[in-house]
């Protein structure tokens, strides 16, 4: 008796090198179509003891020799342990793959969203609003039409008795460059008085700029 399976190894073979997929469902359809047969004529029928075949293979069986040691055992019609085994492993890399690529996918655009709301808090303008809470006006001219050459953003705050304007420009880009903008912050002004303000002096009036880089413009206008 010999041993034959169903189908073509190359196909096999090929079929895993182009898909994974594939390559597992031809390679488990092949092992459930183990069967022993003829080593001549392929067939898995029996040959009954009466026929030429059979009388010539017990001719040619040595004296002593039982013929039970040719028969090949039943090995039952379900998938053998190591054929299981193996699908196993290929199921479980081919999880860990979809698994990564999905973790991946989920990470990218939260890596992105973080990254973007990072760059908006490093901005001297949105880090003051952060500190000190919503402003009593926040305006900019960086979506007017026609947008100016240098935009400027104005956030203003009214703290005991005094109307103070934060001046921000853009600290990246180029002239005409279009929004979003790195807010630096330029200058601090009483808006009654046009009064310029440093560092120390708008902290006594709002500690939550205390922690804030001062303004650009102050030492060249003065206190």
């Amino acid at each position: 008796m010999k041993r034959f399976m169903k189908g073509s190894l190359l196909t096999e073979i090929f079929l895993w090198f182009c898909a994974l997929l594939p390559g597992l469902i031809y390679s488990i359809w092949r092992h459930s179509t183990v069967y022993w047969g003829c080593p001549r004529c392929d067939s898995p029928n029996m040959i009954p003891l009466a026929s030429p075949v059979a009388q010539k293979f017990l001719a040619e069986t040595k004296p002593g020799q039982p013929i039970s040691a040719y028969r090949v055992p039943d090995s039952g019609t379900g998938m053998s342990a190591r054929t299981l085994v193996v699908v196993l492993i290929v199921i479980a890399v081919l999880g860990a793959i979809v698994r990564i690529n999905t973790v991946v996918n989920e990470a990218h655009p939260k890596t992105s969203v973080a990254s973007f709301g990072n760059t908006d808090s490093r901005t001297d303008a949105d880090q003051l609003i952060k500190n000190c809470g919503p402003p009593f006006k926040d305006d900019s001219t960086a979506y007017d039409s026609p947008r100016p050459p240098i935009v400027t953003r104005f956030v203003e705050y009214k703290v005991k008795g005094t109307h103070l304007r934060f001046i921000y420009v853009p600290g990246n880009g180029h002239v005409g460059d279009p929004p979003p903008y790195d807010w630096k912050l330029q200058m601090i002004a009483n808006v009654r008085t046009n009064k310029l303000y440093n560092h120390d002096q708008v902290s006594n009036m709002m500690w939550c700029t205390a922690a804030l880089p001062g303004p650009r413009l102050i030492a060249k206008s003065g206190n």
